[in-house]
């Protein structure tokens, strides 16, 4: 049975947080939202000036969360924490316009492994393009973040949103399915504040890096990510836009962020499943624990690509 979570100490977050000290000048966390991405997105567009670059809002319960293809989920108030960060990189010229979109839901991913560990004693691994996920004793995959990002133009200024939801307080009984995963059900340490802190910490260096390198920055940081990418090396059968499929081996990153099969063009937008062996019978799909209840919003990735809570 879910055992209810304390409220988001907001005080002690923004206390660590804030300008000058901490990388995040504003910061907004509210009872309850349709989505955070979403809510976001208006205060930015409604009142720029208030929401500078590397601003953060969250909430303790979305109402109307959904993640890639307009899926659905849902989280207890409080279980799960749900955050966005408004990226304001500036007017992109065309070449670095894909390098920086296409790395920022990656670069969120790495910031979220990272966070795990460090705040949590979780060890996670990256699913390309945008889950997060852990494994269990018996070897099952269990998605415990979805992080999903959008786009909106403020004039000729792009504003990027990137949403990331983590089940965290959730038992497995408060999951919205059986193969969904949270700290709690990893054996972590759950506490949102400190997950919190260190994500925000650990994205922030990165996307600096991104925002002020742009597509000179791609070597250094896809040498960062790669590693961590649990999908490299693997057999993939990737699900494209329009209902094609491809399969074939992970081999690594294009400098958009892009998956590099071993056959065929660079993918840059599919729902990515994971395979094992199967005998003589060739491929099998892997048991993954997917469609984590927490997750950030509904939108387009980032990137163009459809990630996020599913």
């Amino acid at each position: 049975m879910h055992t209810v979570a304390p409220h988001l100490d907001v005080q002690a977050v923004t206390a660590r947080l804030s300008w000058p000290g901490g990388p995040v000048p504003a910061l907004l966390w509210l009872p309850e939202v349709d989505s955070t991405n979403l809510e976001l997105e208006r205060r930015a567009l409604a009142g720029p000036g208030a929401w500078p670059d590397y601003s953060v809002l969250g909430a303790e319960y979305q109402s109307a969360g959904a993640g890639r293809r307009g899926r659905s989920f849902t989280a207890p108030p409080s279980a799960a924490l749900m955050v966005s960060v408004l990226l304001r990189p500036g007017r992109l010229a065309a070449g670095d316009r894909g390098a920086v979109l296409g790395w920022v839901p990656l670069l969120a991913g790495l910031a979220l492994v990272r966070a795990l560990e460090r705040a949590c004693r979780v060890r996670a691994r990256l699913k390309w393009p945008n889950d997060v996920l852990v494994t269990a004793a018996d070897g099952t995959e269990g998605k415990i973040t979805g992080i999903l990002g959008r786009v909106a133009m403020l004039g000729e200024e792009p504003l990027v949103i990137i949403g990331a939801g983590t089940n965290v307080h959730q038992d497995r009984s408060a999951l919205p399915v059986s193969h969904a995963a949270s700290v709690r059900t990893a054996g972590g340490h759950t506490d949102r504040e400190a997950l919190l802190i260190a994500y925000l910490e650990e994205f922030a260096p990165l996307y600096h890096r991104l925002r002020d390198g742009a597509a000179d920055a791609v070597p250094g940081l896809r040498a960062e990510v790669e590693p961590v990418v649990s999908t490299l090396g693997r057999r993939v059968r990737a699900e494209l836009p329009g209902g094609a499929a491809r399969e074939g081996t992970a081999l690594g990153l294009g400098p958009g962020g892009e998956l590099l099969l071993d056959a065929g063009e660079p993918i840059s937008a599919a729902d990515v499943h994971h395979l094992r062996p199967a005998g003589a019978g060739g491929y099998a799909g892997a048991r993954t624990r997917g469609a984590a209840g927490a997750g950030s919003t509904a939108g387009a990735a980032a990137a163009g690509r459809d990630g996020g809570a599913a």
